[in-house]
């Protein structure tokens, strides 16, 4: 969606592509050598193939939206030395350590808020993606 590629340019990003060429982006931009670290906050079949498929030799995929299954080649964990993790929400050190970046202005948090009224029109929203960032109802 160009407004979540738009955000993330407008919040400094290095580079920004296109999810549907994706993995040819990456492949491009590491040289052929491929991602350290994929973050999947989507979870679908496609988005586990195709991160899998733009990992780099020890890369690792950190599966945080959830939905469909992974499936790959055994073969292709071990050869490659790839990792999968999932993420719920991180630690407690974590969640301290993204307070202290927010702190320090080195990490931007992008919200929209709404009264507590309207949530099933938030809903909607979310269910469409038409929210870029976190949507907050208010009461």
């Amino acid at each position: 969606d160009w407004r979540r590629r738009k955000l993330a340019a407008d919040l400094d990003a290095d580079e920004v592509v296109d999810g549907a060429g994706a993995t040819d982006a990456v492949g491009d931009l590491t040289g052929g050598s491929g991602a350290d670290v994929v973050f999947d906050f989507v979870g679908t079949d496609a988005t586990h193939a195709g991160s899998l498929a733009m990992l780099g030799r020890g890369g690792t995929y950190s599966v945080i939206g959830y939905g469909g299954e992974i499936s790959c080649q055994s073969a292709t964990l071990v050869v490659n030395e790839h990792a999968i993790v999932g993420n719920l929400v991180g630690s407690w050190i974590d969640l301290w350590e993204l307070v202290q970046l927010h702190a320090a202005g080195r990490v931007r948090l992008v919200t929209e808020t709404h009264p507590l009224d309207s949530v099933n029109e938030v809903l909607d929203k979310l269910r469409d993606g038409d929210v870029t960032g976190r949507a907050v109802l208010v009461p």
